[in-house]
């Protein structure tokens, strides 16, 4: 995941920073193993229901990625596309306050295959209705494909529910059992950044970048640490690697333009400042800058 860091047009301050709750198509990708293709066919026959356009992007919340991982995990079961799609619509007619169906139900297997459970209801994967239930109880199907995966998921969700110090501990272990994670790596990054340790920040985001010098999250969170530091040069530098990587991530198009600023290259800014509205028409401080623009000029 990566921080989310705005800093003001004329670059005196930064506005904090919060742990993002989404996953970009790219990030969500990476973490499942999944071409981005599959997952936008996912999303066009509705198979998630949490995906949505945040700043200019396709991104999902914590529940899109657990839905997308049991998508996932069905298909290597044999499960088809089209049954996991009825069922999905059987599940949101019968309950209709469910946001992200496959990510807030179970799923078993029993002797006659594949099961979805919701409260004290069974359904096949075709959205039949079970109604001859007994009280045995089913084997639960292996979602995760490994002990790593696993531990990534238990930590993402620790985080989505606030229990920090668990998630750190989860991302340790992760890392002492596959040191080049770099999500892991990346994540961790993440919470020493927040508990003010921006030295451990910084070796952490150092270290996934060794490893894959294009990760976006990575890159974008060293340009914010860096910035902060008033090392403007340097965090240009990692701002452009993010951008290079992913042309749409508005944000790192609206901190690049304002430490172009803040260096005296109001041309190369404006280029930037110019991009963040294409992607970001109404975003924040859109209108603002389209005055500084205009007035720039005149």
């Amino acid at each position: 995941m990566r921080l989310r860091g705005r800093a003001d047009l004329e670059g005196l301050s930064s506005r904090g920073s919060s742990m993002n709750r989404y996953f970009g198509l790219k990030e969500a990708s990476r973490i499942l193993l999944l071409p981005e293709r599959k997952i936008l066919y996912w999303r066009k026959i509705g198979l998630i229901r949490s995906a949505e356009y945040i700043k200019g992007r396709i991104c999902v919340d914590f529940k899109g990625l657990v839905a997308l991982r049991r998508i996932k995990e069905l298909v290597s079961q044999g499960v088809g596309v089209r049954s996991i799609k009825r069922c999905v619509e059987r599940l949101s007619t019968l309950f209709p306050h469910l946001r992200e169906p496959l990510a807030e139900i179970q799923i078993r297997v029993d002797g006659k295959g594949v099961i979805l459970l919701k409260d004290s209801m069974r359904f096949t994967p075709e959205g039949q209705l079970l109604m001859d239930f007994d009280q045995r109880e089913p084997k639960l199907i292996p979602i995760a494909s490994d002990k790593v995966e696993e531990l990534f998921f238990e930590a993402l969700r620790c985080e989505e529910e606030g229990r920090l110090q668990e998630a750190k501990e989860r991302y340790r272990r992760i890392i002492e059992l596959q040191a080049d994670h770099t999500d892991a790596l990346v994540n961790m990054g993440n919470l020493f950044f927040l508990e003010g340790e921006r030295e451990q920040a910084e070796r952490l985001y150092k270290k996934a970048l060794m490893i894959d010098p294009g990760h976006v999250e990575a890159n974008y969170n060293l340009a914010y640490l860096l910035e902060g530091k008033g090392r403007l040069e340097d965090a240009a530098l990692f701002y452009r690697r993010a951008l290079e990587e992913d042309p749409s991530f508005a944000d790192a198009c609206f901190n690049m333009a304002s430490v172009l600023q803040r260096l005296g290259e109001k041309r190369a800014a404006k280029e930037f400042w110019l991009r963040y509205l294409e992607l970001e028409p109404d975003g924040e401080g859109s209108d603002l800058i389209r005055r500084y623009l205009d007035h720039e000029e005149e």
